[in-house]
């Protein structure tokens, strides 16, 4: 990767967003319409170098809508691993969660006597 953050890397990264929020409803003619944009979607996420970082960050993150990492809302929940985020109540805290919320700390990680 050559960009600071993987994103700076991903195949989409300048792209019109909406191409990986497609519409979806009951009426037939949208209804294709919506299964052509998610193959469009994830063919450009099957070509992206970042493809599993941009996934485990939507599974992280809980998103249920969207293609990220080349699957839909309901494929990721499928997986069953999807969570809310943690809403933190107090909004100048926001970036303290939100760091540990990327390395969560797990005490069964570290050996005895370690931090």
């Amino acid at each position: 990767m050559s960009g600071t953050y993987w994103r700076d890397d991903a195949a989409c990264a300048g792209m019109d967003t909406a191409i990986f929020f497609p519409i979806s409803s009951g009426d037939p003619r949208v209804a294709e319409a919506t299964r052509l944009s998610v193959r469009v979607a994830k063919a450009i996420c099957n070509e992206c170098p970042v493809i599993d970082a941009c996934l485990q960050e939507a599974i992280r993150l809980g998103d249920v809508h969207g293609i990220f990492g080349g699957m839909t809302g309901n494929e990721r929940s499928a997986l069953g691993k999807t969570r809310k985020p943690f809403a933190c109540p107090n909004p100048s805290l926001s970036n303290v969660v939100a760091l540990y919320a990327r390395e969560p700390y797990r005490p069964s990680d570290k050996k005895a006597g370690e931090l």
